[in-house]
């Protein structure tokens, strides 16, 4: 009788060992997962900076469209006021007239900017 006990008790002590272990692995689990969503979180936040917005430009200013090429911005407006040489590979060259500037890669229109007034 007494062998029955002692295995009886050792096989209940095993049990709740088991389910011991088993219940800290997921309190664990669950403090990590915690613990990692609390971190995330606090990188979660943003900055915002507020810009001015400037109408001063007119946003239908006649300028170079992409693409077209020097000989033809020469004929539509004229001579520039200052030419930069090219720059850097691919070539990169300016033209500036009075009221923008004109980016050309290679021969083509990459970007036309507008002057602040």
């Amino acid at each position: 009788m007494m062998f029955f006990k002692r295995t009886f008790y050792n096989l209940t002590l095993n049990k709740i060992s088991r389910q011991t272990k088993l219940t800290s692995k997921v309190i664990l689990a669950i403090k990590v997962f915690l613990l990692t969503c609390a971190m995330a979180s606090s990188n979660l936040y943003a900055d915002v900076l507020p810009m001015p917005i400037v109408n001063n430009v007119n946003q239908s200013a006649d300028t170079p469209k992409l693409g077209l090429d020097m000989q033809k911005v020469e004929d539509q407006y004229g001579e520039p006021t200052q030419r930069i040489d090219a720059v850097g590979e691919p070539p990169i060259t300016r033209w500036i007239y009075p009221t923008f500037t004109v980016f050309f890669e290679h021969d083509k229109v990459l970007h036309s900017v507008i002057h602040r007034s």
